[in-house]
């Protein structure tokens, strides 16, 4: 126990040159990754009987198709707004955005579990995705409280929030859904709960959910949008700086023209001393110091010094971004991730609550969430303890692509496990080695690829190219349930031998994890360094010599020039 108390401390207590994580703020962000983890992920315990309740399958074998369109609902509806939510943090805000997206999934998660037929489960669901943009928000957020020092950190905490939300939250549906067939002596048939059978979960993640929007009011707070009233000033001070100088300008002109007019004979002459008259008047010009220099103020003065050509450009680059290497080669890389994880997930639950003739394990919704449970004795302290070490030590593409190479080879391995069912314990150590090596390797993979995707783009373009990123998961996570839920159907219908049978999405997924770790090998090391700008400051009053350019380094990538101290 001791021991377990000075890890901890350990991990709490900043290094030597380590900037100490935002606690308060990554409180909120965790709860938000845990809220749609959670409301994403709880009905794959109890979707598949559900939809049985409906009484739309005509077959057991065909329910998988029916599976795949409600799982894959959210993440369309989530696909068609994502970039929105992205681009809109870019311009109002990202605390308005993240406040909409909690509210948003709070109701909609309720709705869904008051759903009495297919349709409206449907219409809830498609809605929840519609309105819930927050992950992609919340990623570019937390890049913005962070640095080169303790970004690896945060972002192994948002990875293991949402590790948490996929252990919880099938486990904890598995357990609380149809509570009156698992629990007669506490609730009565013919009540409220035998009416909603899949109620409480979804009450449950929207009071989890309702939770992060109260936290999230208090504590969250905009970075980049709000001036001080030294920033303003500064800027009042600039523009009467550049007043005064091209009054100064006007004034030398008119007496350079009226000299000019007297004494047309020496024309070059005069032009020459006016010339240099004006030069001196220029500088003699009284600098206005500026306020000491951050990265908000840089941003601030920077905005209100670009002309309006230059602002409708630097929204038209952003389809430019997409063409850098690192940047759409990592965008790929998620797509391929979110592929073949959604695709495990939903496979996982329709594979095992099949028949053992069909290669299933006969599983019911307790023990499936008993078997996604049992990974977090390991998952947690790992992402605690373990990964930012490592990230730190060999960076994040290294371990991103040793992520994505286990991934690949742990997945044909689950259908193995109906060989063991006629020894239990077999069975269960068998689920959980194979369980605890696939969860560490995707939320490895998760989180490198988060910082992966932060350090490939411009700070300023991280709220657009995580919305782009989110749009382009959500994409995934919408048709690989209704493809996999299509091929896990005919895979149990076809008759064919291996490896066309039940092994044949499990390969699928294998396959394009293969395919992301192929395509990591694109991606430059420099990705795994913050991208650095630099700002050019004029040292006029401080000793040195006129005309001297300081350079401070600053983690945002922009380059402007100001009067320095």
């Amino acid at each position: 126990m001791d021991r377990i108390k000075n890890w901890i401390e350990k991990w709490r207590k900043p290094k030597d040159g380590i900037t100490p994580l935002p606690k308060k703020v990554l409180f909120v962000i965790a709860i938000i990754y845990i809220c749609e983890s959670f409301s994403q992920t709880m009905l794959y315990a109890f979707v598949v009987f559900m939809i049985t309740d409906f009484n739309i399958a005509s077959d057991s074998r065909d329910i998988g198709r029916y599976v795949g369109v409600l799982a894959g609902s959210f993440s369309i509806a989530q696909f068609l707004s994502s970039f929105g939510w992205g681009y809109l943090s870019d311009r109002i805000g990202r605390r308005k955005i993240l406040l909409i997206g909690l509210a948003g999934n709070a109701i909609t998660t309720i709705a869904f579990g008051l759903s009495v037929n297919f349709p409206m489960a449907l219409a809830s669901r498609f809605l929840q995705g519609l309105l819930n943009g927050n992950i992609g928000v919340a990623r570019t957020y937390l890049s913005e409280v962070t640095d080169s020092t303790n970004q690896g950190k945060g972002m192994s905490v948002t990875s293991l929030s949402w590790g948490l939300g996929l252990i919880v939250a099938p486990s904890l549906a598995g357990v609380l859904c149809q509570p009156v067939l698992k629990y007669p002596h506490l609730f009565s048939e013919g009540g409220f709960f035998d009416q909603f059978p899949y109620s409480i979960p979804c009450f449950l993640s929207g009071a989890l959910t309702l939770i992060g929007f109260v936290s999230g009011y208090f504590i969250i707070e905009e970075k980049s949008t709000n001036k001080t009233k030294q920033e303003k000033k500064y800027i009042q001070l600039k523009e009467m700086q550049t007043e005064t100088q091209d009054e100064s300008e006007e004034k030398n002109i008119s007496e350079d023209e009226q000299s000019l007019s007297q004494d047309s004979e020496n024309d070059s002459a005069i032009s020459f001393e006016a010339t240099e008259g004006r030069e001196e008047s220029l500088s003699s010009t009284i600098t206005i110091p500026p306020p000491k220099i951050n990265n908000s103020t840089i941003l601030i003065i920077e905005d209100e010094q670009k002309p309006k050509e230059e602002k409708e450009q630097e929204r038209v680059s952003l389809l430019s971004l997409l063409k850098q290497t690192d940047i759409y080669t990592s965008l790929l890389c998620y797509l391929f991730l979110v592929i073949c994880v959604v695709l495990y997930l939903e496979m996982f639950t329709l594979w095992a609550t099949s028949s053992i003739t069909d290669g299933g394990l006969n599983f019911k919704s307790d023990q499936i969430g008993f078997a996604l449970t049992s990974i977090g004795f390991v998952l947690v302290p790992y992402q605690l303890f373990v990964f930012p070490n490592i990230e730190r030590k060999i960076g994040s593409l290294r371990l991103f692509r040793v992520a994505m190479f286990c991934q690949a080879i742990v997945f044909p391995c689950f259908p193995l496990l109906n060989n063991f069912l006629s020894n239990k314990y077999a069975l269960w150590i068998g689920l959980f080695i194979a369980n605890i090596f696939r969860a560490s390797s995707t939320t490895t993979a998760y989180t490198s690829l988060y910082v992966l995707i932060n350090n490939s783009v411009d700070p300023r373009k991280r709220g657009s190219v995580n919305g782009i990123a989110e749009s382009i998961a959500s994409v995934a996570k919408g048709c690989a349930p209704i493809i996999g839920g299509l091929v896990f159907s005919w895979s149990l219908t076809n008759g064919m031998p291996f490896p066309f049978n039940y092994f044949f999405v499990f390969l699928m997924a294998s396959t394009i994890s293969g395919i992301g770790w192929i395509l990591s090998l694109r991606l430059s090391k420099r990705i795994d360094s913050i991208k650095h700008g630099y700002v050019e400051v004029e040292n006029k009053d401080l000793g040195g010599d006129n005309g001297e350019i300081e350079e401070i380094e600053f983690e945002k990538q922009s380059k402007i020039s100001t009067v320095g101290e």
